[in-house]
């Protein structure tokens, strides 16, 4: 039915090889239909059908959302601050804007959100000293685990062969300088911790190659990363 605002959110996810034909008949039968604007979003655009992100007919603009600039998250963080501005919970000066904005580059804000949140919870459950001092790896929700020990494959004569993964490249978090003064700060100390912790989270094993490149999906720390939209002929 027309007028019509189809959106499809994370195509990658939706168009899979039992729903790529049905998919493409219906998006070609939007030809014939007045008023249909169709729109797409997808963080993953090199494992999207090419059918469907290269074809003109199919989806005509698209726009690339790169994540936040210092600048911007900055701004972010200044937010979170006027949230936290009457808590009694953690101190948040606004020095500490520039330094949390400095040691996330390349979050999106999704992630951004996400470090906040985890930090303010692993802060209300008194868990910032446990995760500092503990040897063991932390997760992102603030609880301890230990390491799992590495599969065991059986060789010649029952001789035991350890299979270690192939390491994956990661990014680390930039070396930021922190003032004396607040060094001891529970949020920033929160924060570093959860910061280390999401960069490991994080899917970073290609980097960006352009607006619309091949790699230019890789990493977890992606915003909305691509919208592609189709405008069917619309009256008016």
């Amino acid at each position: 039915m027309a007028p019509c605002l189809l959106i499809f959110e994370d195509l990658d996810s939706l168009v899979e090889k039992k729903t790529r034909s049905y998919f493409l008949n219906e998006v070609d039968g939007l030809e014939s239909n007045d008023g249909i604007l169709m729109i797409g979003s997808t963080n993953h655009l090199d494992q999207l059908d090419p059918a469907i992100s290269k074809r003109p007919s199919r989806f005509d603009r698209k726009y690339h959302f790169k994540v936040p600039s210092e600048q911007e998250r900055v701004a972010y963080c200044e937010y979170w601050r006027q949230k936290l501005v009457d808590s009694d919970l953690v101190e948040f000066p606004d020095a500490l804007c520039p330094i949390i904005a400095k040691m996330t580059g390349g979050f999106s804000f999704a992630y951004l959100k996400e470090l906040f949140i985890i930090a303010l919870l692993s802060i209300a459950r008194g868990a910032v000293d446990d995760l500092e001092n503990s040897d063991s790896e932390p997760s992102p929700d603030g609880v301890i685990v230990d390491h799992e020990q590495a599969p065991i494959a059986t060789g010649k004569e029952g001789e035991a062969i350890i299979e270690k993964p192939s390491p994956k490249k990661k990014k680390t978090m930039p070396k930021v300088d922190i003032p004396t003064s607040l060094e001891d700060n529970l949020l920033l100390r929160a924060v570093r911790i959860q910061c280390k912790l999401l960069l490991d989270e994080m899917d970073n094993t290609e980097e960006d190659d352009g607006p619309f490149g091949k790699k230019d999906t890789g990493g977890g720390s992606r915003a909305g990363a691509i919208l592609a939209a189709a405008a069917v002929r619309s009256r008016g």
